[in-house]
């Protein structure tokens, strides 16, 4: 389990985390509720940027806080995380960084939608230590569905495609471009 979490985690050994352009309207969602208790859950459609969201907030908040271990990325469609219940995944962090249920810690769990029961192991989660979760998913319909023991616990946000304020930030980074200038030749 270690070495899935290093892989995740790489700011756990003080690397840098790419964070591609930056979507400054979703980090305003993150300094808005940083001190608040309630779960951010992101939900989209695939590829509208989620995952990079995650990571930009991670940053912020690692350049913020100066918690590097106390902050936890788990991408829940991989493979060796199938079969572990979120549960044991947060316990197995605690004591890989030795914490303790009082101390504060950021959790980011990416495509919540692949594990079954992931509303009632996050309430329970959320009950018992001092933990702000940071949650996303593609599934809509389906996440709409599971929420339920979430009720008044969490706050909601669609992430959408680019709108044009950032499709001009986008366009002045010209790696960004590429695919765009292959399209054109």
């Amino acid at each position: 389990m270690q070495k899935i979490f290093d892989q995740l985690n790489p700011w756990w050994q003080k690397e840098k985390i790419e964070t591609k352009i930056p979507r400054p309207k979703y980090l305003e969602i993150l300094k808005k509720n940083i001190n608040n208790q309630e779960i951010l859950l992101l939900l989209g459609s695939r590829r509208v940027g989620k995952t990079t969201i995650m990571k930009q907030w991670i940053d912020y908040l690692i350049k913020q806080k100066n918690k590097h271990r106390n902050i936890l990325y788990l991408l829940l469609d991989h493979p060796e995380l199938k079969d572990q219940s979120l549960l044991k995944l947060v316990d197995e962090f605690y004591k890989f960084n030795n914490l303790s249920n009082q101390q504060k810690t950021y959790i980011f769990l990416d495509e919540i939608q692949y594990k079954k029961n992931w509303d009632q192991e996050v309430k329970a989660l959320y009950e018992t230590k001092n933990i702000k979760f940071f949650l996303s998913g593609s599934a809509i319909s389906l996440i709409s569905r599971q929420k339920t023991f979430l009720t008044g616990r969490y706050l909601k946000y669609i992430v959408q495609p680019l709108d044009w304020q950032e499709f001009q930030i986008f366009s002045q980074n010209r790696d960004i471009l590429l695919f765009a200038d292959w399209r054109l030749s």
